[in-house]
């Protein structure tokens, strides 16, 4: 099931960069679950409709609708920034991910973008949705322990050091974002878990989908982004959750 996702879907391209090692710390039995949910779920028109509006309204809402002011075509970094902002938007507020950040899934104009993703989409578990909120905040927000605390509920605290290496080094003000440096330093965080034995929720296939899909769009973009700024300026406006 995993195989034909992977094969017939939009994203088998970049697939490839999916670390082989992540196969090593999920079950095939929790694969094929979710691989035969998101299938099942690019059926539903009727769902994916309302996730569509709702996610819209709160980009709306919260002023990170795609829609970027004036009349000449927005900047790769702006382009860039926008899309780090609605991913970290997604993270931070949504139980349902839309994971399509390819370059494809956006359609740049003069005065604007407008994000067009595929239905691929997943509600992903309270617990695990939990543990990565977590994990963002305690890292973009300094606190060690909200960090390690989160690193341990999603059981992936033999990686530490290896995600700290993921977020980057520095205040992420200036970050060249690289498929290939993700799919090692994911290789590194799998491998280490795999090690101590540490078994991982499925759901980390739809966090890796959609992380592929935005480093892919911003290594396109090829300029350094300001990852901090685009994190704070969404945690300012959706506060805590």
């Amino acid at each position: 099931m995993i195989q034909y996702l992977l094969k017939s879907a939009d994203f088998s391209g970049l697939f490839r960069f999916i670390s082989p090692s992540f196969f090593k710390v999920v079950s095939p039995q929790v694969m094929f679950q979710i691989g035969t949910q998101i299938l099942r779920n690019q059926k539903d028109l009727k769902t994916w409709e309302q996730i569509q509006k709702s996610h819209r309204e709160g980009f709306d809402l919260l002023g990170l609708n795609v829609g970027l002011p004036g009349a000449q075509t927005p900047s790769p970094r702006d382009l860039g920034h926008r899309t780090l902002e609605l991913f970290f938007y997604q993270i931070l507020t949504q139980e349902t991910w839309i994971v399509d950040l390819r370059t494809e899934a956006f359609e740049v104009h003069p005065g604007g973008v407008d994000w067009k993703p595929k239905a691929y989409y997943f509600k992903v578990q309270p617990q695990f949705l939990e543990g990565v909120r977590s994990l963002y905040r305690g890292f973009y927000l300094g606190d060690d322990a909200l960090f390690d605390s989160a690193l341990k509920q999603l059981k992936m605290d033999p990686a530490r050091e290896s995600f700290r290496a993921h977020f980057g080094l520095g205040d992420q003000s200036s970050v060249m974002f690289r498929l290939k440096e993700f799919q090692n330093t994911f290789t590194h965080i799998f491998d280490a878990c795999a090690k101590e034995g540490n078994r991982l929720q499925g759901d980390f296939f739809v966090l890796g989908v959609m992380l592929v899909g935005l480093y892919e769009r911003l290594e396109t973009l090829n300029v350094p982004m300001n990852a901090r700024a685009c994190f704070d300026t969404v945690a300012q406006k959706v506060g805590p959750q």
